[in-house]
């Protein structure tokens, strides 16, 4: 791999690096033969004969057409290879065959351009660090060192000697040279090294804290994320921020819907509480559900601890809502309970005496003088039975429910039902359609006369709110942690009016012309005290009532 000589975070970061260090090496690398081709244009426009820069502009050239020519293959190969440590392992390769080069024709051992060695070493440091940096010395004194022998043997002629005729410096003077060239290399190596080593494990720092940083936001993200509560943060302009995955939920918008809007197009209520710490009010979505929230403001600061704005977090309140409701009502209702239910029992006493005495003096009475006292007496029999079936009804709401557990299916109470609704010649007239819908197993342990009770009375209030030609769905199923059973009524009625709806299950609360408001109440009764739940949505056009039972 391309990392294993350089020590990055990441193969993919470390070859990033790489490939930029090795672009700056060929720019320096055209810079400098650049410098020399001017120098030496400069020189032989001059005419300087006898100069140093005049003798070596031949050099000038040569290394300044090589390295251009070198450039134009480097470019390709930096920007195209996989393998990137080869090819810049043979760059500075190369690089030290051409100073060798260049220091032989422009006076060997004693040139005064052995310093571009110094340049290598220094470019190796940079691109490999320390250890680059020794084995570029290592090269470059190998070249140096063997280009003084063959010099010091007389082996080679200097290039100077060649052109200018000028005679070698002395053989001390070409060992001193190299001696002292050789451990400046080493020199630079070792510290160009240690800088580019410290400057590395800066960077390395750096990307550490920058990896810190980005793990710390995913888990800051994923902590938002993940927060069951709504949650949302709103600019100094009343402008939404953020919104994370509950808040989306409970609002039934996505974040891209409402970024940037108002907070109040979407919480109007929330300006009237001026942007306090608490506050609770009742939501209601597009799609018509009602939601109770409770909202919870704070501001939101910065690293200065100035406003940027503020961080709301909102609960869906709306079951502790209806449980705190119930738990009113049921207070209320049971002292009423047995208040009422002395009450009953007194009036019961008396209708049973007016009932007898008008059944003796209905047997009395001879027709057909007294036909008109007859039907008059009927009547109050009849008023007089009903007041008793009121009473028995409401009796039977106030007294404790006594439950006679069995297993029995549901699907088959509800056929026996619905048979006899379908049979009705009412319903038969009006056209009403009753569709029966049962997913699974629909067993359930419960008093199975009071659920008769319960599903008789739902699918009866069903049948009058349809009108002609309505429909009515029954459906049979099981929650999703397959411990209930969940059975609901559905009407096409013109809907529960909402005066009432916080009421529904309260004694005497009907919408019926003729209603003793009493049925529900019963039910929602038997209910709770099978451990279940009746609760009910209803919209102009749809009303359901929902009956979750457990199923053990």
């Amino acid at each position: 791999m391309d990392g294993d000589l350089f020590t990055n975070p990441t193969d993919t970061e470390a070859r990033k690096t790489l490939h930029e260090k090795l672009t700056w090496l060929m720019l320096f690398r055209v810079i400098v033969a650049a410098i020399l081709l001017i120098t030496g244009l400069i020189t032989q426009v001059r005419g300087e004969d006898g100069t140093f820069l005049n003798r070596f502009t031949t050099a000038f050239y040569i290394l300044a057409g090589l390295v251009f020519f070198l450039s134009l293959i480097y470019i390709p190969l930096v920007k195209y290879s996989k393998r990137l440590v080869q090819v810049a392992a043979s760059q500075l390769f190369v690089d030290s065959l051409i100073i060798t080069f260049v220091v032989y024709i422009s006076g060997g051992a004693s040139s005064p351009l052995s310093f571009l060695y110094i340049l290598t070493i220094i470019s190796a440091s940079i691109v490999a660090y320390q250890r680059g940096g020794f084995l570029a010395a290592s090269l470059g004194s190998f070249l140096y060192g063997v280009l003084a022998v063959l010099e010091y043997h007389k082996v080679i002629p200097t290039m100077a000697e060649v052109v200018t005729g000028i005679a070698p410096q002395l053989q001390v003077n070409i060992l001193y040279n190299t001696t002292s060239n050789i451990v400046a290399f080493y020199l630079v190596a070792f510290l160009s090294g240690y800088l580019a080593t410290q400057a590395r494990l800066a960077q390395e720092q750096l990307w550490e804290q920058q990896i810190d940083y980005r793990a710390l936001e995913a888990l800051n993200n994923d902590i938002v994320r993940s927060i069951s509560s709504g949650l949302m943060t709103i600019n100094n302009k009343m402008q939404i921020t953020s919104f994370n995955s509950a808040a989306e939920l409970i609002a039934g918008r996505r974040l891209e819907q409402v970024y940037g809007q108002s907070v109040y197009n979407i919480f109007p209520f929330l300006k009237s509480n001026s942007m306090g710490s608490r506050m609770e009010a009742w939501f209601a979505r597009e799609d018509g559900e009602r939601y109770f929230l409770g909202f919870s403001i704070s501001p939101l600061r910065g690293a200065r601890g100035e406003k940027q704005g503020d961080i709301i977090i909102f609960q869906d309140l709306t079951q502790l809502k209806e449980m705190e409701r119930e738990l009113k009502t049921a207070d209320r209702l049971a002292a009423v309970g047995k208040f009422a239910a002395g009450i009953a029992h007194e009036v019961r006493n008396p209708l049973a005496s007016i009932s007898g005495s008008v059944e003796i003096l209905k047997g009395k009475l001879k027709a057909p003088e007294t036909e008109e006292n007859q039907r008059l007496m009927d009547i109050v029999i009849r008023e007089v039975d009903w007041l008793d079936s009121l009473i028995a009804q409401f009796l039977d709401y106030a007294k404790p429910s006594v439950s006679d557990k069995k297993t029995f299916e549901a699907k088959t109470l509800i056929d026996e039902i619905v048979e006899s609704f379908r049979n009705a010649a009412d319903n038969l007239e009006k056209g009403i359609s009753i569709s029966c819908s049962f997913a699974g197993d629909s067993s359930v342990v419960a008093d199975r006369n009071q659920i008769k009770q319960v599903l008789w009375n739902l699918i009866k209030n069903a049948v009058d709110a349809c009108g002609k030609n309505g429909t009515i769905d029954i459906n049979t199923q099981k929650d999703r942690a397959d411990k209930n059973i969940v059975i609901s009524v559905s009407d096409s009625g013109m809907g529960i009016p909402d005066s009432i709806k916080d009421d529904i299950f309260s004694p005497f609360i009907t919408s019926k012309n003729k209603g003793s408001g009493l049925g529900l109440p019963i039910a929602h009764k038997i209910i709770e005290s099978h451990q279940g739940q009746l609760t009910f949505r209803s919209i102009p056009g749809e009303t359901t009532f929902t009956i979750t039972l457990p199923l053990g």
